[in-house]
């Protein structure tokens, strides 16, 4: 699996999400999850320089580019959101399937 670099997060998350979308049927959860740990590492450790660069240049950047970050770090952060929730529903199900097979398996044996 190719991996996620701070370049495609900042260039090419649609790409990141046709990417993902595949990776269920392709690759199997386990890469799938692997794959959404890397891309939410690289947007959290995108995130910081973006803001701070609005904080140390807000008043001598242009109107437009002050409002293009301010729209885009809450996409970030949304997109950061996203990641992590997926990852959580990711590992809830793995466990969900783990605990079933042990049940399954504890109440086929006898006792």
């Amino acid at each position: 699996m190719k991996p996620v670099t701070r370049d495609d997060v900042i260039r090419r998350i649609p790409e990141l999400t046709v990417r993902f979308s595949f990776m269920d049927q392709k690759m199997g959860q386990e890469q799938t999850v692997q794959f959404l740990r890397e891309f939410a590492k690289e947007v959290a450790d995108y995130l910081p320089s973006l803001r701070q660069n609005l904080e140390s240049h807000r008043s001598e950047m242009r109107h437009s580019a002050r409002l293009a970050l301010d729209c885009g770090i809450p996409e970030y952060e949304l997109t950061l959101s996203w990641a992590r929730k997926s990852i959580e529903l990711y590992e809830r199900k793995r466990k969900t399937r783990y605990e079933g097979v042990n049940s399954t398996e504890r109440a086929s044996k006898p006792i």
